[in-house]
């Protein structure tokens, strides 16, 4: 039996060309599991997370409490502040001046906001929710409430879609906490409020 060595080295250089295209192929099927994986995982936190956000948000009695306390020190004038946590819990409270020192209406003092972002996003949290008093008034956005929640001139466009704006009031009489979203086309709905 004679086998050329011409024909020997090209069968060899074949088979070799053939085991990088396999071994290529195995990593391209790896590789495009591991990221089918990741973003299946991504997007289901995402809906899970936007399904609670959209029924409940969840606060325990002592950070509630903290919370009407605020209002009342705050009083004749609004309150506000922010609320931290994960999914639809609320895991801290971060109290915020209100600027305008008004009995109608609040503005978060601006370098106080961002100090505070900055705590929640380094404490592994994200802002899930923002609070306000209203002194005299009934728990439910007025017409200021639900266009600050929009863009500057574009009233379908929410600044925080995903987010629960909880309102206080009236603080001077029967105290009801009551917690909205304020969707696109300036449309209000209430979710539930869990009291742990």
């Amino acid at each position: 039996l004679i086998i050329h060595k011409s024909t020997a080295l090209y069968k060899f250089k074949n088979q070799n060309a053939k085991c990088k295209i396999n071994e290529q192929r195995i990593a391209f099927c790896v590789l495009r599991s591991v990221c089918f994986y990741a973003l299946r995982c991504t997007l289901y936190n995402f809906i899970f997370e936007f399904s609670f956000m959209t029924n409940t948000l969840s606060i325990s009695h002592e950070l509630l409490n903290g919370i009407i306390s605020h209002c009342k020190e705050t009083y004749p004038n609004e309150a506000c502040g922010l609320l931290a946590g994960k999914m639809n819990n609320i895991k801290s409270v971060y109290k915020i001046t209100n600027i305008r020192h008004s009995k109608i209406d609040y503005e978060m003092d601006p370098k106080e906001q961002l100090k505070c972002e900055k705590e929640i996003k380094d404490s592994g949290l994200k802002v899930i929710g923002i609070y306000h008093s209203h002194p005299s008034t009934q728990a439910y956005p007025s017409q200021t409430d639900v266009m600050r929640a929009y863009w500057p001139g574009d009233p379908d466009m929410p600044i925080y879609p995903d987010i629960g704006y909880m309102i206080i009031g009236p603080v001077d009489d029967d105290i009801k906490v009551r917690v909205f979203k304020i969707n696109s086309g300036q449309k209000v709905d209430e979710i539930n409020l869990n009291i742990i």
